[in-house]
Formats: structure tokens, sequence, C-alpha cells
């Protein structure tokens, strides 16, 4: 849970006499939660909601979703002040559960949700899954769902930008890099063009390109540039929007994507947000077209 188990939502769930059915982990801020998923998936998560903080719970939800896409988040909301709109970027973000106060009871609906997931996991048991079966039913929390992310449409919107003097292997490259599932490593980059990793650096070298690991972290930009401006076009707020530039390019904070994007294009998450891919062109070509070196004749 985000928050402290003395602010209103700690309080809120203690309201109740007795120990609860299930143990609950505080954690001050939404940077210490994300870190906590990347080793291991709690049974849900609960985010408190007050007014006029819908844009950076809903952030909040994507970098939840980002690491465990199927991991149930609950958002409380805890005064009368949270209009409908910030409501609704919570359930856009992701969030499948709401627990208004004063008319929901907060433990109650936490305990049927836990109760839920337990029963379920009982039920299981008796049908005769064993431990591994019931392990890797856990770990399909971190299976991502089959719903359209923004970066899906990323390569029509990359490749169509890319002038006609690029070579089809960088094509191809960038192709791999933003497609809906891209390599993380230069071994799955060289497997998903179906050429060896050898061959792919030799090829990189010849030409005269960055190595194919900056090649890969080039195309995390235009992955994260084209979900962005798909992001935009769909009327998400800058706020969100950088997020979403953030996590599709690979990214756990967006401190990390911005100096990631100044470093290696020469520009900012905003400028990414409004022109798309188009703001990284002149940075990669100025990157790939470097002439080969030299060969002595023997």
């Amino acid at each position: 849970m985000v928050g402290r188990k003395d602010d209103a939502l700690g309080r809120a769930l203690s309201v109740r006499a007795g120990e609860p059915p299930f143990a609950l982990e505080f954690h001050a801020d939404g940077d210490l939660l994300v870190a906590r998923l990347r080793d291991e998936c709690p049974t849900l998560v609960v985010v408190g909601l007050r007014g006029r903080r819908g844009t950076a719970v809903g952030a909040l939800i994507r970098r939840i979703k980002s690491w465990c896409p199927q991991l149930p988040v609950v958002v409380a909301c805890l005064d009368e002040s949270a209009p409908g709109r910030e409501v609704l970027h919570a359930a856009r973000a992701g969030a499948e559960h709401f627990a208004f106060r004063h008319v929901d009871d907060f433990p109650g609906v936490l305990e049927a949700l836990v109760m839920h997931g337990v029963d379920e996991s009982s039920r299981q048991a008796t049908d005769g899954v064993d431990d591994i079966g019931r392990a890797r039913a856990r770990a399909g929390l971190r299976r991502p769902q089959r719903h359209v992310r923004y970066a899906e449409r990323a390569p029509a919107a990359v490749l169509g930008m890319l002038p006609a003097s690029v070579s089809p292997l960088l094509r191809r490259i960038i192709h791999a890099c933003v497609a809906t599932v891209p390599p993380d490593t230069v071994d799955d980059l060289a497997a998903s063009i179906s050429l060896p990793k050898r061959s792919l650096a030799r090829e990189a070298a010849r030409r005269g390109w960055p190595s194919p690991h900056a090649l890969l972290k080039w195309g995390r930009l235009f992955r994260g540039a084209a979900a962005g401006v798909s992001a935009r076009v769909e009327g998400m707020s800058w706020q969100e929007a950088q997020w979403v530039i953030a996590v599709e390019a690979g990214y756990g904070s967006v401190r990390t994507a911005s100096r990631a994007f100044r470093a290696r294009a020469g520009v900012g998450l905003r400028e990414i947000w409004r022109e798309g891919a188009a703001a990284l062109l002149p940075g990669f070509l100025a990157a790939v077209s470097h002439s080969p070196p030299n060969r002595l004749a023997s």
C-alpha cells in the first residue's frame, strides 16, 4: 500500500477491531513501492486518491502495471473533493477497483478481494495443482495483458519517418526495437533480425555505425518517442505522457529517461512529446552517417 500507517488511509484500515486476515505493507512513496514490485508481486496494491491528484496517481498506476500488468490495483478515494475527472484518470491508467470514503468499508473491500484470491488458490490446490503450477499462476501477474499499448503502433510511426537513404539493415534493426515485444539485449536483437551476433557487430563496424548495444539504445528511444506522441494525440496530459515515454523506452523513472534522451539525442522529453520520432532523427542520422574506417591494403 502506498502511504503511511498514520495517514488517512492507514487510519481507515485500522478502524476495525482486531487483526485483519491479511498483512498490510506500507510504502511512503511510489518509488519504494515500484522497487518492491521488482522483487515480488503482492496480492493487490492500494493507492490513495485525493482531490487534484488524479494525474500523479494515474502515472503511478501505469508504473505499477508496467511491472505487474495483472496485479489488481485498488484506488481509495479519501475525500469528497476528488472529482470524476480524477477518478477517470486512475481508471484509464488501469485501476480495476475503487473504494469511496463514507460509502465503502475499506477493510471490508480489501478483505473481500484478498479472500477471493485465497479461495482461488485453495480451489486450485484441491484440484491437484502442485507447487510449481501455483508458482506459475502467481508469476502470471507479471505477464503482460493482451491490450493495445501505445508502443504497438510504433513501427509504422517510426519507419515512415526514416529517410530513403537509411539502409534496409538499419530499418530492420529499428523495426525490431520498436516492435510489440522489443529485444532486451544484443543477443535478442540479433535473433530478431535473423543475424548472428558477431555478424551484426561486424556489419555495424564495417558501415561506421554505432555498436549494436548503442543501436539498441537508439531503438528504445524511438519506441518511447512513438508512444509519447501517440499519447499526446489521444489527449493525455504532459504529466502522464512523460511517464509513458519513460516506461515504453525501458526506463524506471522520468529523470533517468530525460537524461538518456538528452545524452544520446540532445532533446528533452517535452520535445519528444510534441514531435515524436522526428525529434530524434537529426541525432540518429548523425550517429549512423560516420564514414567507415579506412582499411590498409594487405
